[in-house]
């Protein structure tokens, strides 16, 4: 299966330091409303449709040079989706860690306002997975006869994000991850 999450972030960042030479640092905290959809299935006829989630965690930005930097960020994500087959919907839920480590470039205008775009790997770790439908969950982290979860609990690939911030350090980013997930 081929998943897709897009967030929509807002974030504030703390004030820099400089590590070494014209290497420097900052962090901060973030928000995101999270959309889930499953772009292609293995199984015929499945559908999934977007319904809102959210995400809060932190990053930091590593710059090397005003326009790059390493910006890596954990977060916890609540994601949802409606999945299923035309009689047989349910909603799948999950609540996991996200791990995204993303190349940064940075275009800086002269009042202090600035557009970013990263693009890198990512991997999650799902802790808690459900389908709910008609009343009924089924935890689709649980071993099942085949001796395997029905869904894997890491997933990984590629994240990508258009960042502007204010002057005064507020962000709003649109950010896409997409990865083959096992289900």
């Amino acid at each position: 299966i081929l998943m897709a999450s897009i967030y929509l972030t807002m974030q504030g960042q703390e004030a820099e330091k400089s590590l070494s030479g014209k290497i420097t640092a900052e962090g901060g905290i973030k928000a995101d409303a999270v959309f889930l959809n499953f772009l292609k299935t293995d199984a015929p006829g499945a559908t999934s449709t977007f319904i809102p989630g959210g995400s809060l965690g932190g990053f930091a930005d590593i710059s090397f040079t005003e326009l790059i930097s390493l910006k890596p960020e954990v977060n916890i994500n609540f994601k949802q989706t409606e999945f299923g087959w035309e009689n047989n919907k349910g909603k799948l839920k999950s609540l996991g860690i996200e791990v995204p480590i993303y190349v940064v470039f940075n275009w800086k205008f002269r009042n202090r306002h600035m557009i970013s775009y990263g693009l890198g790997p990512y991997t999650e770790f799902c802790y808690h997975a459900l389908w709910e439908r008609d009343g009924r969950k089924v935890d689709l982290l649980a071993i099942d006869r085949s001796g395997n979860p029905m869904i894997q609990d890491t997933q990984s690939g590629l994240a990508t994000f258009l960042s502007y911030e204010f002057s005064n350090g507020i962000g709003l980013n649109i950010a896409y991850r997409i990865c083959a997930y096992n289900i």
